[in-house]
């Protein structure tokens, strides 16, 4: 019983500490931007525009190959739904069950310069290059910003 009841408790202090950050995140900062890295920060007045914004994001994020050197390739061309690629993997980040580091800068006038940065270590790093973008973009994230 010991063992159930300290893995409920662990579960619950989890469960608390995620929800508690994420509504951090989500919370306005001094200067009213989202703290979500996102192009989409600009629509926060208007949800109607923040949701189209938003969907637009997430189908341009699809759109990007799944393989690290196609990846690399296709950002060249594509610069916009490139940075909507590495958003979407750094929200997955933030909400993940097990330890991840995540993107540290949350101004979306940065997002740009950002995503650049992780391009320029994906293409230093050749040993990545047939891997899974999400995974290779994460390893990225973690060198970059280490936790």
């Amino acid at each position: 019983m010991m063992v159930g009841r300290s893995l409920l408790t662990a579960t619950l202090v989890s469960t608390l500490g995620l929800a508690g950050a994420m509504a951090a995140l989500a919370q306005p900062a001094g200067n009213n931007e989202i703290r979500f890295l996102s192009r989409c920060a600009a629509y926060v007045d208007r949800i109607d525009n923040l949701n189209r914004c938003e969907e637009s994001l997430l189908a341009a994020a699809k759109l990007a190959p799944d393989v690290t050197r196609a990846f690399l390739a296709w950002c060249a061309d594509h610069a916009q739904a490139c940075e909507d690629r590495i958003v979407m993997v750094d929200r997955r980040n933030l909400v993940k069950a097990k330890w991840t580091c995540v993107i540290g800068a949350r101004d979306s006038s940065q997002l740009s310069a950002t995503a650049k940065s992780i391009l320029a270590w994906l293409a230093q790093h050749p040993e990545i290059a047939d891997g899974e973008t999400d995974e290779s973009v994460t390893a990225a994230v973690a060198a970059l910003w280490p936790c």
